[in-house]
């Protein structure tokens, strides 16, 4: 008889070591077979996304596109040395040196542009699950007390009243 409570540690254990053995979570950019892709849920009964699809949709792009253009401009590092040791020889031109280094600029500003918005994208969650506060970020400031503001104006119309 099957139990009433799923225990994944128990019944995955014995299973992820072959999943990872046979390369089950690794992807081959050479491979012959058809790509895919895995979707995630619809967004909920009210119609709204939640942060699974937040988490995955953004914070996701945004890293995967850092990790890419940060090869991108080491690639480009790579062409602009060999570019310059070739215009050393006589082999290449002044423009084909500034061509390579302005091609290495451009994929330095896109790398910094998405570490831009990785960081927002980091920022939106936090502040999405309620951990962008003073508290939860250790900022050296003093803390909003609600309950003392809240006892400082419970008794007042709009700005009227007296004070405890």
């Amino acid at each position: 008889m099957l139990d009433k409570t799923y225990r994944p540690a128990e019944v995955e254990a014995k299973f992820y070591a072959i999943w990872e053995a046979s390369g089950a979570f690794a992807a081959d950019p050479g491979s012959a077979a058809s790509p895919y892709t895995v979707m995630m849920p619809p967004p909920n009964v009210t119609g709204s996304l939640h942060m699974g699809h937040a988490l995955t949709f953004t914070l996701q792009a945004n890293r995967a596109q850092v990790q890419s253009l940060m090869a991108s401009v080491r690639a480009n590092e790579i062409a602009y040395e060999g570019v310059q040791q070739e215009a050393l020889v006589g082999a290449r031109t002044v423009l084909d040196v500034l061509n390579a280094e302005q091609v290495l600029f451009s994929s330095r500003v896109g790398l910094v542009q998405a570490q831009h918005n990785e960081l927002v994208a980091e920022f939106s969650v936090a502040s999405d699950v309620g951990r962008l506060t003073a508290i939860d970020m250790n900022l050296p400031v003093q803390p909003y007390d609600f309950d003392r503001h809240y006892r400082g104006v419970r008794n007042k119309w709009i700005g009227f009243g007296t004070s405890d």
